[in-house]
C-alpha cells in the first residue's frame, strides 16, 4: 500500500508541529517512555525489572499483561485525536495545523506496476512521519489507571502490572484494571490481539497460579518467557533466555573465522580438540578407568568434560604482520606506514574453564599473588557454581576434569576437593607434555 500525499510525509507544518506539541506541558504522560527527552525503553525495563525485583525481596508475586494493539497507528481516530488535543488545552493555531497534516490523505494498492484507485485515509497517522508516533502518545495518554496498578507504555507497547504476596489477589487486581482499559479500546476505536497478548506472573516460586487473567472474554496461559522491548524476561528473571537468544544472534553475524574470549570457538573445533586430547590419554598405559568408556558414548562423554588451564593475558596485543596484511594490485597505492607496536608490559594470569557449549568460568588473579594448592581449591568450588548456573543439566551424570599436571592441580587438598563434587579426573600420564586443548586451541586464538 503506497500513502500519496503531496510532499511526502513530513512537509515544513508538520515538523514545526511537531516541535511545538513537544513543549505542550502534560499531554504525554510520565509513564510513557518513548519520545520523551531523556527516557527510553531502556528506563521502562528498569521500572519493570525494579518493582519484580523489589516484590522477590518481599516474596511477593508480580503479575503482568502485555498486549497486542492491532495495527496501533493506523487505527487512530482523527476526530478523537483532535478532540483530546483540544481538552488537553493545545494552540488553536497547532491543532488546524494537525489536522492538516491529517486529513485528505489518499491511499493506494501497488500491485508489480500497477496503482489501484486512489481512496481516501480515514483513519491513522503516518508511521513514517516524526509527527505520527507523538499523536499516538496522545491519543492513548488518557488510558485508565488504579491505584494498586501501574501502566507502562512505550510507544504501542503497553503493559500494566501489579505486585502482591498472594498471587490469586495480584490477578485479582489486574483482571479488574483489564476490564477497564477493554472498555478504553472499545470506545476510543481500538483493537486487541488476544491471540498475541502474554500474561506472565515473575516469583521465585515454581508454581504456576491456578486463577486464569482473561482478555474479552479469552483465557490466557501463563506464559514461562515474554519478550518485551526487545528483550525476553522469563519467570523468574534469571536472563537465561535473554543471554541464549543474544548470544545466537551474535554467533549468526559472526564471520566463521572470527573468535570472540566469551563465545570461545566454534563448537565442531572444541569437539575435535577435546576429542584429540581424549584419544591421547586411551593409548597410554597410566590412564583412568573411567576413560575406556569412551568407544561407546563419545558424543555424550566429550559433553560432560570440563577442561581448562593458567595463562598470561595482556591488556593490549599487537597486530602481527599477517593481520596487517592487505590485498592488492600493480596500481594499487602506496600501503600507510604504520607505526611499531610493541606487546603492552601490563598482564594478568588467568583461569579459564570450558567445555564443548563454551566459556564457563574466567577469573583473574590478584596482582603478586601465586597460584598455590590453597589459591587452586577456590576454583572447583567457583566452577561448580558456573555449572549450576549453565549446565545445570551436568550435575546428574557429574563432570569428567581434564587439566594438566601441574602441582597445584596434583596436590591433595585439590585431590580431596574434586573427591566432595564426585568429579571423574582423567590423570596426565608422567612426564606427558600439556597438550591439553586450552593451551594449542583456546589460548592461541584468544592471544591472536
Amino acid at each position: 500500500m503506497a500513502d500519496i500525499c503531496e510532499g511526502g510525509n513530513e512537509t515544513p507544518g508538520s515538523l514545526k508541529a511537531t516541535k511545538l506539541i513537544q513543549s505542550v506541558p502534560n499531554l504525554i504522560p510520565p509513564y510513557k517512555a518513548a519520545y520523551q527527552q531523556g527516557l527510553s525503553t531502556t528506563h521502562q525495563l528498569l521500572r519493570l525489572v525494579e518493582q519484580t525485583t523489589i516484590g522477590f525481596n518481599n516474596r511477593a508475586t508480580t503479575v503482568a499483561i502485555f498486549l497486542d494493539v492491532k495495527s496501533a497507528f493506523d487505527s487512530v481516530w482523527h476526530t478523537g485525536i483532535i478532540y483530546k488535543l483540544i481538552q488537553s488545552e493545545v494552540p488553536d493555531a497547532l491543532i488546524h495545523t494537525i489536522a492538516d497534516f491529517l486529513r485528505n490523505r489518499l491511499f493506494c494498492v501497488k500491485e508489480d506496476c500497477c496503482l489501484s484507485r486512489q481512496k481516501k485515509i480515514q483513519g491513522g497517522v503516518p508511521q513514517g512521519s516524526v509527527l505520527g508516533p507523538y499523536l499516538y502518545c496522545a491519543y492513548t495518554s488518557d488510558l485508565p489507571e488504579t491505584d494498586v496498578t501501574r501502566l507502562a507504555l512505550c510507544a504501542d507497547d503497553t503493559l500494566a502490572h501489579t505486585t502482591h504476596r498472594n498471587a490469586d489477589l495480584a490477578i485479582g487486581r489486574l483482571q479488574r484494571h483489564v476490564h477497564l482499559i477493554e472498555e478504553w479500546f472499545q470506545h476510543w476505536h481500538l483493537l486487541v490481539n488476544t491471540m498475541k497478548s502474554q500474561v506472565i506472573a515473575f516469583s521465585r516460586t515454581r508454581s504456576v497460579p491456578q486463577t486464569k487473567l482473561t482478555l474479552y472474554g479469552t483465557a490466557l496461559e501463563f506464559q514461562d518467557s515474554v519478550k518485551y522491548l526487545g528483550t525476553h524476561l522469563d519467570s523468574r528473571l534469571l536472563w537465561h533466555t535473554n543471554i541464549a537468544n543474544t548470544r545466537a544472534k551474535t554467533i549468526a553475524r559472526m564471520p566463521a573465522t572470527t573468535f570472540v574470549a566469551d563465545l570461545t570457538v566454534p563448537l565442531c573445533w572444541k569437539r575435535e580438540f577435546v576429542d584429540i586430547e581424549v584419544r591421547r590419554l586411551v593409548t597410554c598405559k597410566d590412564t583412568s578407568p573411567q576413560v575406556p568408556s569412551y568407544g561407546a558414548k563419545s558424543d555424550a562423554f566429550l559433553d560432560q568434560i570440563v577442561t581448562g588451564d593458567e595463562t598470561w593475558v595482556r591488556y593490549v596485543n599487537a597486530e602481527t604482520k599477517l593481520q596487517s596484511m592487505q590485498w592488492g594490485h600493480t596500481h594499487s597505492p602506496k600501503k600507510p606506514t604504520k607505526c611499531r607496536q610493541t606487546l603492552s608490559t601490563t598482564k594478568l594470569m588467568a583461569t579459564v574453564f570450558w567445555d564443548t557449549k563454551g566459556i564457563l568460568l574466567v577469573e583473574f588473579l590478584e596482582r603478586n599473588a601465586t597460584i598455590n594448592a590453597e589459591r587452586y581449591c577456590n576454583t572447583p568450588t567457583n566452577l561448580k557454581r558456573a555449572i549450576q548456573n549453565k549446565r545445570r543439566d551436568m550435575l546428574n551424570p557429574g563432570a569428567i576434569f581434564l587439566h594438566d599436571n601441574a602441582r597445584p592441580h596434583t596436590a591433595r587438598r585439590t585431590a580431596t576437593k574434586l573427591q566432595e563434587f564426585n568429579w571423574k579426573v582423567l590423570d596426565h600420564p608422567p612426564y606427558s607434555p600439556d597438550l591439553v586443548p586450552s593451551d594449542y586451541h583456546l589460548f592461541m586464538h584468544m592471544k591472536t
